[in-house]
């Protein structure tokens, strides 16, 4: 994943990324570590690598793709 901060963090840390909630779809975390860092007009954009995910967040992650392409399908 991309994401992108106000602040730099260091790469090789460990990190949780919060997904949602978004419309009927509840919050879930992803445990990860950074793997790259760089400065892009004063903001920091981190590069976080995801390890094996347990069947929950797979399942998590599989409904927001499904439900953000079909909101940009129906667009």
């Amino acid at each position: 994943a991309l994401v992108e901060a106000a602040a730099p963090l260091e790469t090789g840390m460990r990190v949780e990324l919060t997904v949602g909630p978004y419309e009927e779809l509840p919050r879930f975390l992803l445990p990860g570590q950074l793997v790259t860092k760089r400065e892009e007009a004063r903001r920091y954009l981190h590069g976080i690598e995801f390890g094996e995910l347990n069947s929950g967040q797979a399942r998590a992650l599989g409904k927001y793709l499904f439900l953000l392409l079909r909101q940009q399908w129906t667009e």
